[in-house]
């Protein structure tokens, strides 16, 4: 077959979303097939739903801020019979992923990458260790909006005009279902001002108006914990490597087994080490894009993302950036930094200057994709986000006059969600 009908079949809309069921399956067999309530999906959301109307679903809150996108999807789920819960809460949230492939497929296209680069640019997104919470998880769900908001950046003047009212309603519904993608909105400006893109300005002048919204209420209502909100530049710096470099090129594994080999070098000592070999990745990759200079630009652009971006989202998680250089710990901050990294090195295999600058563009994203793929079959800590409680056992148990208290996801937790009797 020639390659010209290769990469026409290859990013055939339909050919993707077959492409992407085939690898959700494989990657999360008993999720797709039974479906899964997770954490405060089913503890906060879910029964918030159930005494909500739509338009009162709209205003929940959670930690301080909107999350329409869980709050739709979850209020969609409240008023379905109780066995199909959890498939519509699950099938719900991958149609925000679905959308993100769907876009990351459209921007291999217009970076000229051959479908064998795409597919290995798909597994290593798919399969990376920090996309398994995020994944099929409706209070997760914002994370995922915000890369979908990155493919929206990334688009073109031409291309964004094209389809401006549906991208720009889009954009709204993901400012206002978390802070991650209102971060976006300086970006979009940058880009409105460099490419001379009404379109930018308007998504980026959009996104700020919801910045404003969520920063209103964060200052209203305040967040249900008491955050670190740390402020160590080598912790938020080391965390934010740890999730977006070394993490997707070594995998948890590989990665606890040399941090312990270091473990007797001093913590800063470390931190600095690593700060010095990713900059030079980082300066290696832009060298090497130095002659394109759309690349480079995007490039640039994409790194300026990275850091920012997860800056301030490790600065402001609950977790802390200390508890974050735990390579197992708060993935969701960072799948935004981690596709990142995907892309930049897409860019290198197809635009660098040298033949072995795109060799080693080709190798990194094959490793990528591998280290993600050996991940799902060997890394212990993301067992949890593949097998859980029973949904459907426990609501057969129950009777349908009665509300019924029903055990969910993760399967190491006790988190609970009292059903409402039937009606």
């Amino acid at each position: 077959m020639p390659a010209a009908d290769i990469r026409s079949f290859v990013f055939k809309p339909i050919a993707l979303v077959v492409l992407f069921f085939v690898l959700a399956a494989f990657k999360m067999p008993a999720v797709m097939a039974h479906g899964r309530m997770w954490a405060e999906d089913g503890s906060y959301f879910l029964a918030a739903m159930f005494e909500r109307s739509f338009w009162g679903a709209l205003t929940l809150t959670f930690s301080g801020t909107l999350q329409l996108s869980a709050s739709l999807i979850t209020w969609v789920a409240a008023q379905a019979p109780r066995g199909l819960m959890p498939y519509i809460t699950t099938y719900g949230a991958l149609g925000v992923a679905l959308l993100v492939f769907l876009q990351m497929a459209g921007w291999a296209q217009r970076r000229n990458v051959p479908p064998g680069m795409f597919l290995l640019l798909a597994v290593a997104w798919f399969f990376t260790a920090d996309s398994y919470e995020q994944w099929a998880n409706p209070c997760t769900v914002q994370f995922v909006c915000s890369v979908s908001v990155l493919f929206v950046l990334l688009l073109d003047e031409a291309a964004l005009r094209r389809h401006m009212g549906p991208w720009l309603a889009w954009s709204v519904v993901c400012g206002l279902t978390g802070p991650q993608s209102c971060m976006l909105a300086p970006f979009f400006l940058y880009r409105a001002y460099t490419l001379r893109s009404r379109p930018h300005g308007i998504v980026g002048a959009a996104l700020g108006v919801c910045s404003l919204v969520q920063l209103i209420l964060l200052a209203r209502l305040g967040t249900e914990a008491v955050r670190p909100f740390t402020d160590n530049p080598l912790e938020i710096a080391n965390a934010i490597m740890i999730h977006t470099v070394y993490a997707p090129l070594e995998g948890y594994s590989l990665f606890t087994l040399i941090h312990d080999f270091l473990n007797p070098v001093p913590g800063w000592l470390e931190r600095v080490v690593y700060l010095v070999l990713t900059a030079f990745i980082y300066g290696a990759l832009l060298r090497l894009l130095k002659h394109d200079r759309e690349r480079y630009s995007e490039t640039l652009l994409i790194l300026a993302v990275t850091w920012i971006v997860s800056a301030i989202s490790a600065i402001g998680s609950k977790d802390g950036a200390s508890h974050l250089m735990i390579v197992t710990v708060g993935g969701r901050y960072f799948l935004l930094g981690m596709t990142c990294l995907s892309l930049m090195l897409a860019n290198v295999a197809c635009g660098a200057m040298t033949a072995r600058g795109r060799a080693l563009g080709v190798v990194l994203i094959a490793l990528m994709a591998a280290v993600s793929v050996s991940g799902r079959a060997f890394d212990a800590p993301l067992a949890r986000y593949l097998e859980g409680p029973s949904w459907q056992e426990q609501i057969t148990a129950c009777h349908s006059a009665a509300p019924c208290n029903v055990r969910i996801w993760p399967k190491d937790s006790e988190w609970y969600v009292t059903l409402p009797a039937e009606r």
